[in-house]
């Protein structure tokens, strides 16, 4: 009997996809009416940032290994929520009581090959 070279390619790489733990796909954003519900969720008034008409952002987060992770600013590395705030009780797929809505959108990762990728890069 033929193995097909193609099926055992797919395995491998879906392998070692699990294997490194990837994180949801989508991050998440919290919004809030009020200062004082977005630092009840978050724990600091530092994670939560103002917008036009008096509304609150929460920071961006994303789920990984089911707890909620957030990205403080200017940072692209996710970090794990403590005790801190009541968000680190909310489950995937919720949302927070305090919160008036979410936002989600695609988890873009900012990366590349380097120096060594702009020798390799084409043109005329």
């Amino acid at each position: 009997m033929k193995r097909s070279k193609d099926i055992t390619l797919i395995l491998i790489a879906s392998a070692s996809l699990v294997s490194c733990g990837s994180p949801s796909s989508e991050t998440h954003r919290e919004l809030y009416d009020n200062r004082k519900n977005c630092v009840e969720d978050w724990g600091s008034d530092d994670r939560c940032e103002e917008q036009k008409g008096g509304r609150f952002w929460g920071p961006r987060y994303i789920y990984i290994g089911g707890r909620p992770h957030f990205f403080p600013r200017n940072s692209e590395t996710p970090v794990p929520m403590g005790g801190e705030g009541r968000f680190s009780q909310v489950s995937p797929g919720m949302k927070s009581l305090n919160s008036s809505g979410t936002f989600s959108s695609p988890h873009i990762t900012r990366g590349g090959f380097g120096r060594i990728g702009s020798f390799f890069r084409g043109g005329s």
